[in-house]
């Protein structure tokens, strides 16, 4: 029996369909074998039905965009008609080309009306020639072309072979767009470089609607905050807090999309500020510029001479030119075939930040007698009182500075372009930015006495991409084609890109060295055993006198005690013990000297963090577009995966955390075994060892064996006495270390709290290269010793973007509309609360447990089953006060109340939860909180049309208007105004804009 077999059914020859549906095939079919490339021909595969073919195709378009991200450079478009300038008449096949730096980049021709359009075009000014038989050639030099908007440029060209030469007209930027495109403005490297702004994000403020007013350094778009600002340095998204710097003589262009934001664009609740770098040229160019306002020329933050106080120094280089060039026949430089970009720029400055009436210090001999004598000593009834002699500051010891003390900053920001032409129809552009930064985290609670101690903050920011366009149908390569409706300026771009932030906290001299942020010295205690005098039994053992060496890690701190351990005799009990040197403002390892007046951080705070951060972000994508008439119609795919990590541990805490948890199973006698020996007057003392407890923690097995100590020998370790070095952290358990999440640690109550916390990296800082489950966090530990250690591992954030969209642009008359949908994946990838209201699972209302709380009352009728019951207590309850459906509250009558606050009972607002009476432990030590509470993530996909337009209504004004539908975020739920919030309610939708755009700004 003959296999049946179905054939494509292909339109006939020369009609428009049959291009269109040979485009499609021409590009589908090579990207459908280069991801498989083990299927066998189309015509091979014959005998197969259809309907799998169909499925094979659409599994591998659904995988490559999976796997996808849209190359988001934002080309730009040249549009435009070509007439006799004396009769007006419109001319056919006329030649443009493109140029930019004497590099040929773009071309087209015009049709049988006159019109052209060329795209995609990047962004940038070039040198636009036109060219035609029996007509002068004509050149308007300088035309700007802007990211995702039609510049529109006709040409009237002069009849006549006698003319020779070729006509040169400047081009002149025009007051308003026609293009009104996304609400906004572009900024260009002609306006750049007449701007005093060195920076991308500066120049971006001079767009109205963007601002950096209370920020803290990024850019606000229309009153949203600075993190719902998205950036794109050439077209590869940069992460929020990620460095965005770039030398200011490789920025082409700045686009600030403050409104109307098309459908290119997701994820973005605020504006898009889409940065364009530089591109090589034909002729090799350079330059060198060095800025500076003074130079520090001595020790203290005084000594700058200069123009200003605040010595600040740039240098910036750039190169550009070809590398590669393709000859002619006669062995002549024809055409660039590889041509580079390069440009660089280092920072120094003692202070790039200046406070506005400068800075308070005290005066340096001030601070001196400080440092030499910390304490004063008062008389007092109860016997003397050892205070701060910084609480007795006088106005006259402090002084005003112009400049921020231990505030400088060090930058290096580097960009790099290398652009490959192997044909006139494809391109391959290869390039990157580096922006590393090293700061002094400007402390303003440090900086009246304890500058020095500022922390250092290191952020290096550096992206990658590879981008791959090529260009079909171009009107100049079939002049035989003369049809107006076919496709026209047709190309796809494949991106590539890939990006990595490092973010660092620490003490600039102790680094990685945790245990020496809070070293001050070591503490040598005296201890004796202690006896009841009537019975001659030991009863213990007490500490009767502590000494002090200094260490010189930390010597500003060291100071206090240095001072302290020599006010008064050693026998006149303020050196009993620990508890003794702490109650008279004595300091152990790991404590800081109490805040001047509750504002001031006192001479000798010690910096209690370290922390590094890791973000990365890898784009793979792909988009199209074509113009079908006089429709530029784009469709494009977005897979974006993002990896967060982070880790913080507050080192001061570990003294603490070491001090107790050490001998913390040595803390009974064994009455078991007993020594004894004659004391005074006839008195016979029994001794006893210390008594090994079944508690011993983690931290003290590993030091004992890190002594060479028996791990279960009864040796006392005075932890104050090690020296540093002797640490690490890796002697401590996880759970030693977390305590249960109790909160940050407090530097003067250092044993309570939560010391580290991490995810992504392990609890000792060192990053995870397995992705653990969310049960391994609760379940997974090792042995040590005959105790259990859970790892406590937590996976880093890793969100999945999906998204695709379709858009079209086109122009009626002078109206440009710009439609569009989008449509959003947002997977968190991680396990969240199944309801954020409840830490294990409750009874609902249609459980049989709950039935008997009804009293023998019938349920509310408006109560569904699935609705969560609260009850008078949560141990043994007796009546039922209410219910929960989602976020909606009801009492106990089934009547709505705006919040649970007023269920609250004497325990609070307690839910029914499930055999909490029988099985009150949660998965964790010391919480109640259950694993069985928590759900994968459900993705959240959302569908979003884009309807914007804009036309001219006046030489000085455009008129704008757009809409959209809401969405919720990719990283979270968008905080939104009351007046907006009622728009919602009432309509549903969210105006982005609709408004004309002019001097002045009028909402409608």
């Amino acid at each position: 029996m003959a296999t049946p077999t179905t054939q494509l059914s292909v339109p006939e020859e020369g009609s428009c369909l049959r291009k269109q549906w040979a485009f499609l095939i021409c590009t589908i079919q090579p990207l459908f074998y280069l991801y498989a490339p083990s299927l066998p021909s189309l015509h091979e595969r014959n005998t197969r039905s259809l309907m799998l073919r169909t499925l094979c195709s659409a599994t591998v378009i659904l995988i490559c965009s999976a796997l996808s991200l849209k190359a988001r450079i934002g080309s730009g478009t040249l549009q435009g008609t070509v007439k006799d300038k004396k009769s007006a008449e419109p001319l056919p096949f006329v030649s443009i080309v493109v140029e930019s730096n004497g590099t040929r980049t773009a071309g087209g021709q015009s049709d049988f009306d006159g019109n052209y359009k060329i795209s995609p075009i990047t962004p940038g000014t070039y040198d636009v020639t036109v060219s035609y038989v029996g007509y002068q050639p004509t050149k308007i030099t300088g035309v700007v072309v802007n990211s995702n908007k039609i510049t529109f440029q006709d040409f009237d060209l002069n009849s006549g072979m006698e003319l020779a030469g070729v006509e040169v007209i400047r081009y002149k930027v025009p007051l308003i767009e026609k293009d009104g495109g996304a609400s906004g403005a572009t900024v260009t490297r002609d306006q750049i470089a007449k701007m005093p702004t060195r920076s991308a994000t500066s120049i971006a403020t001079t767009v109205a609607g963007a601002s950096t007013a209370g920020t803290g350094g990024g850019v606000s778009i229309r009153g949203s905050r600075s993190d719902n600002t998205y950036y794109y340095i050439d077209g590869v998204k940069v992460p929020a807090g990620a460095g965005v710097g770039l030398p200011k003589s490789a920025i082409e262009e700045v686009q600030v999309i403050t409104g109307g934001v098309p459908a290119n664009y997701g994820d973005v609740t605020g504006g898009v500020i889409n940065i364009t770098t530089r591109g090589p040229s034909r002729q090799f160019f350079g330059g060198v510029e060095y800025l500076t306002s003074g130079y520090k020329v001595g020790s203290d933050i005084t000594d700058i001479v200069g123009l200003d106080k605040y010595a600040f120094n740039q240098l910036e280089a750039s190169l550009s030119g070809p590398l590669l060039f393709k000859k002619d026949s006669l062995g002549k430089k024809d055409k660039p075939l590889l041509g580079f970009f390069i440009s660089a720029q280092a920072t120094d400055a003692v202070d790039n930040s200046p406070l506005w009436g400068g800075d308070l210090r005290v005066k340096t001999d001030v601070r001196d007698q400080l440092l030499s004598n910390p304490f004063r000593v008062l008389p007092s009834p109860n016997g003397p009182l050892v205070r701060y002699n910084s609480d007795y500051l006088h106005a006259d010891d402090i002084e005003q500075l112009d400049t921020r003390q231990n505030a400088g900053s060090r930058s290096l920001l580097a960009s790099g372009k290398i652009d490959i032409s192997t044909t006139p129809t494809i391109n391959l552009s290869v390039g990157g930015s580096v922006d590393l930064n090293k700061d002094q985290n400007f402390n303003r609670g440090n900086s009246l006495l304890n500058a020095e101690n500022n922390s250092e903050f290191i952020n290096n920011t550096w992206r990658t991409f590879v981008r791959f366009t090529q260009r079909f149908n171009s009107r100049e390569e079939t002049m035989d084609d003369h049809e107006t409706n076919g496709i026209k300026n047709a190309y796809y771009s494949v991106q590539v890109d890939y990006s990595r932030q490092n973010q660092k906290s620490q003490d600039k001299d102790h680094g990685s060295n945790l245990f020496d942020y809070g070293y001050l010295g070591k503490f040598i205690s005296t201890r004796i055993p202690t006896y009841d005098f009537l019975t001659g039994k030991q009863t213990g053992f007490q500490v009767v006198n502590v000494d002090f060496v200094p260490g010189d890690l930390n010597p500003t701190a060291s100071a206090f005690d240095e001072q302290y351990f020599n006010l008064f005799p050693t026998d006149a009990g303020f050196y009993t013990d620990f508890n003794a040197v702490s109650a008279n403002n004595g300091l152990l390892n790991g404590q800081v000297p109490d805040n001047v007046y509750s504002l001031w951080s006192n001479v000798g705070s010690l910096s209690n963090r370290y922390s590094t951060y890791q973000q990365d972000q890898i784009h793979i994508g792909a988009n199209g577009s074509a113009d079908i008439g006089k429709h530029a119609v784009s469709i494009g795919v977005d897979y974006e995966q993002l990896t967060q990590r982070s880790y913080r541990i507050n080192p001061l805490g570990l003294w603490g955390r070491a001090r107790d948890l050490a001998d913390f199973h040595l803390q009974q006698l064994d009455f078991s075994d007993s020594t004894l020996s004659p004391g005074p007057d006839g008195i016979i003392y029994t001794s006893y060892d210390r008594l090994v407890g079944a508690d011993q923690t983690t931290f003290d097995y590993n030091l004992r064996t890190a002594l060479g100590l028996d791990p279960n020998g009864t040796d006392y370790i005075d932890v104050d006495a090690l020296d540093p070095s002797t640490f690490s952290l890796d002697m401590f358990a996880p759970d030693e270390l977390i305590q249960s999440g109790q909160g940050l640690i407090n530097p003067n109550n250092t044993g309570v709290g939560l010391i580290n916390s991490y995810y992504g990296y392990d609890y000792l800082g060192n990053k995870l290269t397995s992705r653990p489950t969310f049960e391994d966090f609760f379940d997974k530990s090792s042995r040590l010793g005959n105790d259990t250690v859970y790892s406590r591992l937590q996976a880093p954030y890793q969100p999945i973007y999906v998204a695709g969209y379709i858009m079209d642009k086109f122009a009626f008359d002078d109206i440009i509309f710009n439609v569009g949908v989008r449509v959003d994946r947002y997977d968190a990838n991680q396990s969240v609360l199944k309801d954020p209201y409840l830490w294990r699972p409750a009874y609902t209302a249609g459980d049989a447990q709950v039935q008997d709380l009804y009293n023998g009352n019938p349920r509310p009728g408006n109560i569904g089953d699935d609705y969560v019951v609260y009850v008078n207590k949560i141990e043994d309850p007796s009546s039922i006060v209410g219910y929960r459906d989602g976020d909606q509250w009801y009492n106990s009558l089934g009547e709505p109340i705006p919040d649970g606050s007023v269920l609250r009972q004497s325990e609070g607002i307690q839910p029914y939860l499930i055999d909490y009476a029988n099985d009150p432990s949660g998965s964790l030590q010391g919480s109640k909180l259950r694993k069985e509470a928590f759900e994968v993530y459900n993705p959240q996909v959302n569908v979003m049309p884009r309807i914007a337009f804009s036309f001219p209504i006046s030489d000085e004004a455009v008129f704008f208007c757009a809409l959209r539908h809401p969405y919720p975020t990719a990283h979270g739920l968008r905080s939104v105004g009351p007046a907006e919030l009622r728009l919602h309610r009432e309509l549903g939708l969210r105006i982005a804009k609709c408004q004309p755009e002019a001097d002045q700004d009028h909402r409608l």
